[in-house]
């Protein structure tokens, strides 16, 4: 178990703790309990004062004893659900796992962009916190993008070329395709070529791209459809990111593969809201701002390896 790993335990434990602190402020075992956990060590005690930090940016105060009674009480449902929203984007943005992977696959690390050539002659571009794998026989080659962002120049071949995902596959041969995917969605953009695209689970009938073309998946929205400059596609691969219409989460999930800090946006209309542009990926904290700002937000660092984007 590495580093990251740890780190990230630490950091549920103590939310976990919060949680339950924040719902029995007077429970002397539940406050014997932090203090216990504080008394581990250095790690234990960075990760709940950081839980306290952002839980507070969050927007709910996190005194207890006479403090807390001497102003309105914070259900237990409130608790709830902004400890579910910080825990869920945070675990989406960063400190994405580094478990041992089955064979032939591969993983990038934070800022890394590496170019692979296959076998047969396809030249790849993998992007940061980038996992995949791939797979050739006699009738087809196949590459399954698990998560992160990839920019594929299909070679020809007597085999289709599938590129699959969780919610669509992208059927092409001598093509030049960018594909994207995380726990949230996932986006296809056509740069040359042709391709089939089938959806899985059935949620639409298969459609066909084009040169410029783009498809994409949203949990939240669905399937949206558009056009755009071929030569936009990729362009992260020289440290530019290009936005058209994504919601803000989508594009600071994927700026925060640049960087190594967990990223929360407790407020869901800041999350959800849609932007466009084009973001600087040399300094991820910069782009993040360019991103929240003609929304009102603004970027803290409140600990070595924590973020918070908030309008507050």
């Amino acid at each position: 178990m590495t580093d990251d790993v740890l780190k990230d335990d630490c950091w549920r434990e103590a939310l976990a703790l919060l949680l339950r602190w924040q719902a029995e402020p007077d429970n002397d075992a539940i406050k014997r309990e932090i203090m216990e956990f504080c008394a581990k060590g250095d790690e234990q005690l960075a990760a709940w004062l950081e839980a306290k930090k952002v839980y507070r940016i969050g927007g709910i105060a996190l005194d207890g004893g006479a403090a807390a009674h001497e102003t309105k009480r914070v259900s237990r449902r409130q608790v709830l659900l902004s400890l579910g929203a910080l825990a869920l984007v945070g675990g989406s943005l960063a400190y994405r796992g580094r478990l041992s992977d089955p064979a032939g696959t591969t993983r990038t690390e934070v800022a890394e962009v590496r170019d692979i050539t296959l076998d047969d002659g396809t030249r790849i571009s993998a992007g940061p916190y980038t996992t995949f794998s791939v797979t050739f026989d006699e009738n087809r080659r196949v590459l399954e993008l698990q998560d992160g962002l990839l920019y594929c120049s299909i070679a020809r071949d007597h085999r289709p070329f599938v590129l699959k995902t969780a919610r669509m596959d992208v059927v092409c041969s001598d093509a030049m395709v960018e594909l994207t995917a995380d726990d949230q969605s996932c986006c296809v953009t056509l740069a040359e070529g042709v391709a089939q695209v089938r959806f899985n689970d059935a949620v639409a009938p298969d459609d066909e791209i084009h040169r410029g073309d783009w498809i994409r998946i949203d949990d939240g929205i669905g399937i949206e459809r558009g056009h755009s400059d071929p030569g936009q596609a990729g362009q992260w691969r020289t440290g530019t990111l290009v936005v058209d219409n994504e919601s803000v989460a989508a594009v600071i999930g994927r700026i925060a593969r640049w960087q190594d800090s967990k990223i929360f946006i407790p407020q869901a209309r800041l999350s959800a809201a849609r932007v466009s542009g084009l973001y600087d990926l040399s300094d991820p904290l910069l782009a993040m701002q360019a991103v929240i700002g003609p929304h009102g937000g603004h970027v803290r660092k409140v600990a070595p390896w924590t973020v918070v984007l908030t309008t507050l």
